[in-house]
Formats: structure tokens, C-alpha cells, sequence
């Protein structure tokens, strides 16, 4: 069997010599394993890229839904002109005759629709201003017709369905919510 013996003084001239050493060479006395590179995935789009005009006629849809839901979820205690800000005729008739039926109705909405764009298409221009149409989806497994009794009303529709918002962009900036036909055809 062999056996070394060292002192003290030896261990501490063996250590500094070789802390030394690396600091000549440039190494580092606490041996780590190098950081591991960064991740190389690819991120993909959880839906399409919008220019900023473009996402301008998307955010008109979505306020346009958010004052309508506002409403819909107590329709006698609410400020029904508010849509006036968000829609153009004859949208906002029809919608101001759906506030009246359901007020009359008893009905209120619990939840609220989703909209999902995935397309904007340039429609015309005219006197009024710039139109364009916001295609994409309309969600509404998440918001329920409620009656006067408190039991939820059976939707004719589908809970799921493709369709698309005129939008105008009038010449002083403002948009305006026009129209929201289904689209024939195309499902989500």
C-alpha cells in the first residue's frame, strides 16, 4: 500500500500553485459545465399578423361587441345610446330594436361572445369614408341567453359560426361598426 503523507504547508503551496496556474491560463478553479445554448424553436403566430389600419377595423369589432354585451347583460339599467358610438345605420337601429325586444323580453346575457379576425379585406370607399370587412369567428359557447325566470333560453344559431363586420372608417378617424352578416360557406 502506498501512502503520502503530506503537511499542511505542502497542501496550501499545491493549492496556490494551482490557483495560480489557472489564472494564468485562464481557467476557473470551480469546474462548472458551460451554460447550455438557447433554445432554437420557432415560435409560430397563434393567428394572423395585422397591419395597424388593419388592426384599427379589429378593434372597432371588438368595442363594438363590448358596448353590445355591456348592454345585453342588463338591458333596462343601461346606457342604451353607447352603441350610437360604435355602430352606422342600419346596424344600429336593428341592434337598439334587439335592446327593446329583450328589455320587454326579460331576457339578459350572462358570458360574452368571442370574436377571433383572420382577415381584413378592403370593401370601398365612398363620401362616408373608408369600408372594409373583418372576417373571422364568432363565438358564443361561452354566453347564455337568460329569462325573466332565471332558466337559460335555447339558441337557435350556432354556438360557432364564420362571419364577417362591416366596418367604416369616416374621414374625421372614427369607425363605426356597420353590419355583421354570417358568411356562407366557410366554418371556423
Amino acid at each position: 500500500m502506498f501512502s503520502i503523507a503530506w503537511g499542511e504547508e505542502t497542501m496550501r503551496k499545491i493549492v496556490i500553485a494551482f490557483v495560480a496556474a489557472c489564472a494564468l491560463v485562464g481557467c476557473s478553479p470551480v469546474l462548472e459545465p458551460p451554460p447550455p445554448p438557447p433554445p432554437t424553436v420557432e415560435e409560430t403566430p397563434s393567428g394572423p399578423t395585422f397591419t395597424e389600419k388593419e388592426q384599427a377595423y379589429v378593434d372597432a369589432v371588438q368595442r363594438f361587441l363590448d358596448v353590445w354585451t355591456q348592454i345585453m347583460r342588463d338591458p333596462p339599467n343601461q346606457d342604451w345610446e353607447a352603441i350610437r358610438e360604435v355602430t352606422w345605420p342600419p346596424l344600429e337601429d336593428e341592434v337598439l330594436m334587439q335592446f327593446l325586444d329583450w328589455e320587454e323580453g326579460g331576457l339578459h346575457l350572462e358570458g360574452a361572445p368571442i370574436f377571433t379576425a383572420d382577415e381584413v379585406r378592403w370593401s370601398s370607399t365612398d363620401h362616408q369614408g373608408e369600408w372594409y370587412y373583418v372576417y373571422g369567428c364568432y363565438d358564443i359557447t361561452e354566453s347564455r341567453t337568460i329569462g325573466r325566470d332565471g332558466t337559460q333560453i335555447p339558441d337557435s344559431g350556432p354556438d360557432i359560426d364564420y362571419g364577417r363586420f362591416e366596418v367604416l372608417q369616416t374621414p374625421d378617424g372614427r369607425f363605426y361598426v356597420a353590419g355583421d352578416p354570417s358568411v356562407e360557406g366557410k366554418t371556423c
